[in-house]
């Protein structure tokens, strides 16, 4: 799992890669330097949404539970069935504390890392000088799309992976033409895909997935030696082994995903209207040109503020501009083939614009005639996405323009690409305070996030300590004891909240009387002969232990007149009801909760079927395989080296 070009020449030495890190880690610790001091925050959905689900899956594994079910959120919600829920590298994250606003943080900025490094490994595939690859790396992973959308995390994960997946794929390609051996390649690919489909946004998946088919379809049209049987059988071997090895990695989120598919919003078939929500509009392309993204520009085009930014570098477009016309005049004087506006590059420079028609939605045909025809990528909103792979294009293009120029007085681009890096710190300085940070405290939340998690509110202990059925969302006294997050509060209080963000349809048919069943805000209610609740019929309830895997009450006291007991979580049928030590069948009442018999004491226990020992050991041995594997890799590595320097 080295990293090597496609072009199958020596590869850089480590130190190389490893300058790389060291000099975008500073860039970074410099310009989130507010953040990194707990003086300023992440905010808006990376704070509201992302936030207190990983502090809920973190801080259920740290108890030793799987995250299956999310009792604090909306009446309770299968969290298993978000891929995001099995990110692996998530829950590294929060090792020995809870998943707090500087976890997060340190989330973004890791992945922002693995993107430059990405984008540098992608183009080092085309034989781009290491100082030009390095370089656009690092402006790729500051450009105004990672800025501007740094609240969807989903969509960072996302795109941070995808130069380390096409770049495999075309590794594949390349590697198939030659003796050499592909199951490393093979295996980092199905890694790397597992990753960007559990930890980004579903939409950039299906996205990646049509640009894999298409390279390789353009791959095979190319000639006919890269059509020959020998090599289409070595591609399919390839890739069928890093399929298998996504498929292991990703099981336990793919059966889920499937099994709750019809339950997820995002799952069926949009209609024009909702497909081409969240737009990037042609005006704001002056973001490309000093333009600030700021909300003053939003206001003025109606547009969401993370939708806008297109910042890349004004000064690489302008220096790809005039490096093609000073070289198509040389090419041209001299009557041979321009090595700059080759056909990849006229190719790829026709895609980047295509995705930017694409983004922009409503505002053009294309979008609506196209999107609505192509599977998966009908399914999801925010054409703004689309302007994520149009800037990756464009950074492709400068690229292969800037490599492809052999004129002396070009060849000195060492004080260009210092130039470049310093641009685009500077834009992305500018950006931060817009679309990335907040200044408050973040000390005092991360503080308040590890004082809630005290011992009489433990995850795996019996607690006294009843919790409410509140719209704690929007309750602004709820609001108040959590500054800054106002969204799923729930969770931190561990209270069982009617409210908050739910990607499911689960709680879509709500009863008439559903006020009636939530006026007494405790969790249980009882009901009598007809199923009418009993005011005051729970009396009292000596303890309760919830966590992602059950829910269990203990020394349920009511009155003499009730028949039935009302567990306030949505019904599922995974739910399973055990009393005494055996399972009893319940009912669904409505979509409000679920209905058991009377009794003392009694367990609701969440165990999907196909979430068995096999389907999770499957996956944790495929890692430890693929862990083991990578050391041995890279002991034998440091061994010819070391030989090789003797």
């Amino acid at each position: 799992m080295a990293l090597p070009n496609f072009g199958m020449k020596s590869q850089q030495p480590l130190v190389r890669w490893i300058l790389l890190l060291m000099i975008h880690v500073a860039l970074l610790t410099i310009l989130f330097f507010p953040a990194i001091s707990e003086n300023a925050a992440m905010q808006w959905d990376a704070a509201e949404i992302y936030l207190p689900w990983k502090y809920f899956l973190t801080d259920q594994v740290r108890h030793g539970f799987l995250p299956l079910w999310n009792p604090y959120m909306s009446g309770g919600f299968p969290q298993h069935g978000d891929p995001g829920s099995w990110y692996e590298l998530s829950y590294l994250f929060a090792m020995g504390k809870p998943y707090d606003l500087q976890s997060l943080l340190y989330e973004y900025l890791f992945h922002l890392i693995i993107a430059a490094l990405g984008f540098g490994y992608f183009l080092r595939g085309f034989n781009t000088s290491w100082w030009l690859s390095s370089t656009l790396g690092i402006v790729y992973s500051l450009n105004g799309f990672f800025m501007g959308n740094a609240q969807h995390l989903g969509w960072v994960v996302g795109f941070a992976w995808l130069p380390w997946l096409l770049g495999l794929c075309l590794r594949i390609l390349f590697i198939s033409r030659t003796k050499q051996p592909f199951v490393s390649t093979s295996l980092f690919l199905g890694v790397v895909a597992h990753l960007q489909f559990v930890g980004g946004y579903l939409g950039v998946t299906a996205l990646s997935l049509y640009c894999a088919l298409g390279m390789w379809l353009v791959w095979l049209s190319k000639s006919a030696e890269n059509r020959a049987k020998q090599q289409v059988l070595k591609q399919a071997a390839a890739f069928g082994i890093s399929l298998l090895v996504f498929v292991l990695l990703s099981l336990p989120a793919l059966l889920s995903f499937w099994d709750l598919q019809s339950l997820i919003t995002r799952s069926s078939t949009l209609s024009l209207g909702d497909l081409q929500f969240g737009h990037w509009p042609w005006k704001a392309l002056v973001t490309m040109c000093y333009v600030e993204a700021d909300a003053a520009l939003a206001h003025s085009l109606h547009a969401d503020i993370s939708l806008i930014n297109v910042r890349w570098s004004f000064l690489l477009l302008l220096s790809v501009s005039v490096f093609v016309l000073v070289n198509g005049f040389i090419r041209l004087r001299r009557l041979t083939p321009s090595k700059v506006l080759n056909k990849k590059t006229l190719i790829a420079l026709m895609l980047a614009v295509v995705c930017f028609f694409l983004a922009v939605g409503p505002e053009t045909s294309l979008h609506g005639f196209l999107i609505p025809k192509l599977p998966l990528l009908k399914l999801f909103r925010f054409p703004a996405l689309y302007r994520g792979m149009g800037l990756f294009l464009l950074l492709m293009v400068a690229a292969m323009i800037l490599n492809g120029t052999e004129e002396k007085w070009v060849k000195r681009k060492g004080l260009l690409f210092v130039v470049l890096l310093l641009e685009s710190v500077l834009g992305a300085y500018r950006d931060i305070p817009n679309t990335v940070l907040v200044p408050i405290p973040a000390h005092e939340v991360n503080s308040m996030l590890i004082n809630l998690q005290n011992k009489e509110n433990s995850t795996d202990k019996w607690s006294n300590q009843i919790p409410m059925a509140l719209a704690v969302d929007q309750d602004s006294s709820m609001n108040a004891l959590i500054p800054f997050m106002n969204q799923n509060q729930g969770i931190y209080l561990k209270q069982w909240a009617t409210d908050g963000y739910n990607p499911y349809q689960l709680r879509s048919r709500e009863m008439d009387t559903a006020n009636e069943f939530d006026k007494d805000h405790l969790p249980i209610a009882a009901l009598d002969e007809e199923n009418r609740m009993i005011e005051k019929g729970v009396v009292r309830v000596e303890g309760i232990k919830e966590n992602g895997q059950s829910i269990a009450f203990r020394g349920v006291h009511c009155s003499a007149n009730t028949h039935s007991l009302l567990v306030k979580q949505t019904p599922s049928r995974h739910w399973k009801l055990m009393i005494e030590g055996r399972e009893v069948p319940w009912k669904s009442f409505g979509q409000r909760g679920i209905q058991i018999p009377r009794c003392n004491s009694f367990e609701l226990v969440y165990a999907p079927n196909y979430l068995s020992k096999l389907v999770l050991g499957s996956s944790a041995l495929t890692w430890f395989l693929l862990l083991s594997l990578l050391i041995i890799n890279r002991i034998a590595f440091f061994r010819r080296l070391s030989l090789k320097n003797h």
